[in-house]
């Protein structure tokens, strides 16, 4: 079952560049940057917002599929993510309303995530997170 928003994953073509700013206009604390991503491939900050968490992400190879989408898209919003109490049960439940995932859960930044593809959720990019499942 879903129980809250986790984040929302922000695509920035420079992360350093963009945590200044979350700090000096926005008075945010970004964390330290950390690799991430299927192919570790992404530089990821975390920023902390009351209850909310924004995830910045920079790809950090030309090839990565972050990458990919930054010169199609631009920056902006590119994923919302859903924690889950177990990934495994919420990912079968959203296959059986035909749902089509990315893949398997893998871990990320903040647990194990996997990804729903947009086709089948209405065109938003939805991640699942299971917090403390490494």
């Amino acid at each position: 079952m879903i129980k809250q928003i986790s984040h929302l994953g922000l695509a920035v073509k420079d992360l350093e560049k963009t945590m200044v700013f979350y700090r000096s206009v926005l008075r945010l604390d970004p964390a330290e940057p950390i690799v991430g991503g299927n192919e570790r491939d992404l530089s990821v900050s975390l920023v902390k917002v009351g209850d909310a968490t924004l995830e910045l992400i920079q790809p950090i190879k030309e090839t990565s599929v972050m990458a990919k989408y930054l010169e199609k898209r631009g920056e902006g919003i590119h994923h919302v993510c859903f924690e889950v109490d177990d990934i495994d049960a919420e990912l079968e439940w959203m296959k059986s309303k035909g749902l089509e995932a990315l893949g398997t859960p893998k871990p990320g930044a903040e647990g194990m995530s996997v990804f729903l593809h947009p086709k089948s959720t209405h065109g938003i990019l939805i991640e699942l997170v299971q917090k403390g499942k490494e």
